[in-house]
């Protein structure tokens, strides 16, 4: 899937337009796509933010490239601290062995296990969690090519705490729903609505949307 999106339906290589892009994923999971993406582009600055200790753990042992830096923090609209509500269960039919580490969140989660009877949360744990714009100024980040964003429902939290590194971003692709998969979740009409005015929806996918900075055109 990761490949296909980037590759086929993206074509982030042609979108770009470079082969050393600075690109931001926020929620990086065990590096799926940071791999992909590094397969991508051979000069690639890739930062990925992952909070859950578990998803940590992986992408340590999965990606292990000098182009790619690991921020162990989730990305909200606070600086420091915050709760993170742990995923679990097993997909129907999957290996109890597989435990399902993809959906963790700092949202509520009731809505989420109301829809998905097979899943549960663990009780929540403090991580560490930045805004977006105090983690770019610490970093000396001018402009951001791309940001990839599976936040979990949080996407409210991750574009309010990141309005100024938005203005200095040249595409952002985010998931979204319009059923509240998780406790407040906004729409997709309300993601635009908060993004700075610069941003158009370049594309749209059923649960996927990725918006273009006319700023850079």
């Amino acid at each position: 899937m990761f490949d296909k999106r980037l590759n086929e339906e993206i074509k982030i290589k042609e979108l770009l337009g470079k082969d050393n892009p600075v690109i931001l994923e926020l929620g990086a999971n065990i590096g799926r796509t940071a791999k992909c993406l590094l397969n991508c582009f051979p000069h690639i600055k890739l930062f990925c933010f992952e909070p859950d200790p578990r998803n940590i753990l992986s992408f340590k042992k999965n990606v292990q490239d000098s182009r790619c830096t690991l921020v162990e923090k989730a990305v909200a609209d606070v600086d420091g601290k915050i709760a993170l509500n742990q995923s679990c269960g097993n997909w129907p039919g999957q290996p109890v062995t597989n435990v399902h580490t993809e959906s963790s969140t700092i949202k509520g989660t009731i809505k989420h296990t109301e829809l998905h009877k097979w899943m549960g949360y663990l009780p929540p744990i403090s991580v560490a969690v930045t805004k977006l714009d105090t983690w770019r100024k610490q970093n000396n980040i001018d402009v951001i090519d791309f940001i990839w964003a599976d936040v979990e429902g949080a996407e409210e939290e991750l574009i309010k705490g990141a309005q100024e590194s938005l203005e200095h971003t040249r595409y952002f692709y985010t998931e979204y729903t319009d059923l509240e998969m998780y406790d407040g979740e906004i729409t997709l009409a309300e993601i635009k609505e908060l993004l700075p005015s610069d941003f158009t929806m370049a594309y749209c996918w059923p649960r996927d949307v990725l918006f273009r900075n006319e700023r850079f055109s």
